[in-house]
C-alpha cells in the first residue's frame, strides 16, 4: 500500500491503482522494496514522494530514483508511521503533500 495525493487530499489506495495517479507517496522509502518500488514508479514517469525515517537514507534513495528518469519530480518527507497514532503526524505529511497540488 501506498498514500496517494490525488484529490488534494491523502488516502490508502491498493497498488493495483497506481497508474492512475500523477504522484504517490512511498513509505519505507529509503531502502529495500520501498526504494524499489520507488524506482520503479519513477521509471514509469511518476512524480514521488519519499516518505521515511532517515533523512540522510531518503536522500541517496532520492538520487538512485530521479537517475531512473531525471524528468519527474521527488520530494522527501521525514516522518515515522510508527507514532501514527498521533494525529499531528498526519497533519504534518498532509500539509507537506498539498504543497505539491
Amino acid at each position: 500500500f501506498f498514500f496517494s495525493s490525488r484529490r488534494r487530499h491523502t488516502r490508502f489506495l491498493p497498488v493495483s491503482w497506481a497508474r492512475r495517479c500523477v504522484q504517490e507517496t512511498v513509505t519505507g522509502a529509503s531502502d529495500g522494496l520501498g526504494k524499489q518500488f520507488c524506482i520503479e514508479l519513477a521509471s514509469l514517469g511518476f512524480n514521488v514522494i519519499l516518505l521515511g525515517r532517515n533523512l540522510q537514507k531518503l536522500q541517496k534513495a532520492e538520487e538512485q530514483v530521479k537517475s531512473a528518469n531525471k524528468e519527474i519530480r521527488t520530494k522527501i518527507i521525514v516522518a515515522d508511521l510508527a507514532q501514527s497514532h498521533d494525529v499531528k503526524l498526519f497533519e504534518h505529511i498532509y500539509k507537506e503533500c498539498k504543497e505539491l497540488d
